[in-house]
């Protein structure tokens, strides 16, 4: 999982932040877009998300992702 942070140096500097995973961790159903989370208890969640922009091995989330969330990268068809 990677955090992208832009700073852009003008007098109206903002940050642009974005949270981007790999594609291959993204199973489409017909309700929509899920990943698979693994939380503390090391239980498997199936999650719904907001995709952003396809940046090719990678997939920006929009929302329903936290930075500090486990991921199954590549699910099984069966586990999804």
């Amino acid at each position: 999982m990677w955090i992208v942070k832009l700073a852009l140096r003008r007098p109206y500097t903002f940050v642009v932040m974005a949270l981007l995973i790999p594609g291959n961790a993204v199973t489409i159903r017909a309700d929509g877009p899920k990943l698979l989370t693994v939380d503390a208890q090391t239980a498997v969640r199936l999650r719904p998300v907001k995709l952003g922009r396809d940046l090719g091995d990678k997939v920006e989330i929009l929302s329903g992702l936290d930075a500090a969330d486990s991921l199954v990268a590549n699910p099984q068809r069966r586990m999804a």
